[in-house]
């Protein structure tokens, strides 16, 4: 089956700081949005109390397009989704 990446925005406050997240996920082609999926990746790792504010698709042809952001989609790939956090 055809892949593509999901790609989730949002913030999550710590610690009464705030910093933003992009949560890149592995995921059937033309599949709907999972957000407890999203959700329960985010808690598994630590990260409680996000709030998404976008999700958008990239499907394979696109992710080498932009060299900055190559690194997220292939630890996707290898693990079925990256984390990104931004300080």
């Amino acid at each position: 089956m055809e892949k593509e990446f999901h790609i989730y925005l949002g913030k999550f406050q710590n610690n009464e700081s705030e910093f933003p997240f992009m949560l890149y996920i592995l995921a059937d082609k033309d599949s709907e949005y999972d957000i407890d999926y999203a959700v329960s990746i985010m808690e598994n790792e630590g990260f409680e109390d996000g709030i998404f504010n976008k999700v958008g698709k990239k499907n394979f042809g696109e992710i080498y397009k932009d060299e900055k952001f190559k690194e997220y989609f292939e630890s996707a790939l290898e693990f079925g989704y990256c984390i990104v956090k931004y300080t």
